[in-house]
């Protein structure tokens, strides 16, 4: 059990949605039932098609809730849509949530007290449907441990505004892996925590790997992966025996992930 935060930390949420009508209701609610109150939602409509944003506004006029609010954008990905939000965002701590996941009940509460250490910029959380080991308490990361797995999943990531700048946030022009791309740069200089409960998981209960339409972008995702480890090498952020190890393992882990979607 995780003790109370000593201090009260602001929370904004940051939540792109596109085409997410089946799912940004219970997404929401997720957000609106958290035993510790979040000081603003920023969902970011990123050019949906769909009635995305009527829902939204329907929801929050339903009940009241002047803490949330829809960002209008053209269609631009993830990464452009995150980065709006994070830039309307007044909270000191941001916390990312996709339009198609769902937080448990406590998720806040688990995570925010690790933000009393003021060199935490990060904390993370399992993600995932079924049977995911939950070993209990929590874990600091260190940069060279993140560069051989990623343990940071969006929907369960918080961060500190203040550690995004124009150098770091998320890569725009990257489709694949560019969250990744952005933790790798935080905890390069920052300390990093997770935490070792399963606090968020997918509303259509989604697997990881193997599903048809993940499965097509394997080869895309691990080209991003590839890339981000160049970009750490070109800024001198990793030695070269570093680099060709994080990039050997990554493409190991690649093959197996590839076999395994064949199943």
């Amino acid at each position: 059990m995780i003790a109370n935060s000593r201090r009260k930390h602001t929370v904004s949420v940051v939540i792109p949605a596109f085409n997410a009508s089946a799912t940004i209701i219970p997404c929401l609610e997720s957000v609106m039932k958290q035993s510790y109150a979040v000081e603003e939602v920023i969902v970011v409509n990123d050019g949906s098609s769909d009635d995305t944003s009527a829902k939204v506004l329907a929801y929050v006029n339903a009940h009241n809730y002047q803490q949330v609010m829809v960002i209008e954008q053209q269609n631009s990905g993830p990464s452009v849509a995150r980065n709006n939000g994070i830039s309307r965002a007044s909270g000191e701590l941001i916390a990312f949530l996709d339009a198609d996941d769902i937080w448990a009940k406590d998720k806040l509460h688990c995570q925010l007290p690790f933000f009393d250490d003021t060199e935490v910029a990060i904390v993370g959380a399992l993600y995932g449907n079924g049977n995911i080991e939950e070993k209990g308490g929590s874990a600091v990361i260190s940069f060279k441990q993140m560069l051989f797995k990623n343990y940071f999943i969006t929907p369960c990531v918080i961060i500190r505004k203040s550690v995004i700048s124009e150098q770091v946030s998320f890569n725009s022009a990257k489709k694949f892996s560019e969250d990744y791309y952005l933790w790798l740069h935080i905890i390069y200089s920052h300390k990093a925590v997770l935490v070792m409960q399963k606090l968020a998981w997918n509303y259509f209960n989604k697997p990881a790997f193997g599903h048809s339409g993940l499965s097509r972008y394997l080869w895309a995702m691990e080209k991003g992966e590839l890339d981000n480890y160049q970009v750490l090498r070109n800024k001198g952020y990793i030695s070269f025996p570093l680099f060709i190890a994080a990039s050997c393992f990554s493409f190991l882990k690649f093959l197996r992930r590839s076999l395994l979607s064949l199943k």
